[in-house]
């Protein structure tokens, strides 16, 4: 919460006045008297949906700059060529040709279980596709799609950690790619990965991210290893 003067709120479109509001990374106010409910964030940017934002499934919303921005197929492919050749120069190496493929909410929400996610990485054999959420921004998706290709490298070298080190060490590609992004809203997903409180997601990065300051890649990649038991 920040204090600040006569700002109007995204939400109710009131001005907010002398006291508290709600502050997201793209500098939106919103008054502090609005109900969690109310204060829904764009599932794709992390921006607070005011009136003009669109309801997609479950509740879930898209803002107005998002929805003139959803990624293209073009720009998938473009980034995804970026990220990979970003992995290739690092101690990661070369990660094998991948399909992408888009889902709407409802296939998406199908394919998780219910759960809100926004990508998927599947393995059948060396045939990788990764699955994403089709409402994203070009950020959200390189964000999505590191993570999902190190879920990938590690089926593809034979490495199966435990869900702490797994997910840590693929947050810790998507940090590793929003570091190099560096725009303000890949500023504020690192943000949200450093400050996560999730206990698999939020703590395993914590871990790998700690390995990586003192070692590189290399000392991530040594504590997944350690952490690990080969499939068989």
């Amino acid at each position: 919460m920040n204090y600040m003067q006569k700002e109007t709120c995204i939400i109710c479109g009131k001005k907010i006045g002398l006291g508290k509001h709600y502050l997201d990374w793209a500098g939106n106010k919103a008054c502090n008297h609005h109900a969690p409910d109310e204060m829904k964030m764009c599932v794709s940017c992390g921006r607070f949906c005011g009136p003009k934002s669109i309801e997609l499934v479950k509740g879930e919303k898209l803002c107005p700059i998002c929805q003139r921005n959803i990624v293209t197929e073009k720009q998938c492919a473009k980034m995804a060529a970026w990220i990979k050749a970003c992995y290739k120069r690092s101690p990661i190496g070369n990660i094998e040709m991948v399909k992408l493929k888009s889902m709407s909410p409802e296939q998406m929400a199908l394919a998780s279980s219910g759960r809100t996610i926004l990508g998927l990485a599947q393995g059948i054999g060396r045939d990788y596709t990764v699955f994403f959420y089709r409402h994203m921004s070009i950020v959200a998706f390189s964000d999505i799609l590191a993570h999902e290709l190190l879920h990938i490298w590690q089926y593809d070298h034979n490495i199966n950690p435990d869900d702490l080190h797994c997910e840590g060490f693929c947050n810790l590609g998507s940090w590793f790619i929003l570091r190099a992004i560096n725009n303000p809203e890949s500023l504020a997903r690192m943000r949200w990965l450093e400050q996560s409180s999730d206990p698999i997601y939020g703590d395993g990065f914590r871990i790998m991210k700690h390995h990586f300051d003192h070692g590189g890649w290399n000392l991530a990649i040594d504590e997944l290893k350690k952490n690990s038991d080969s499939r068989k």
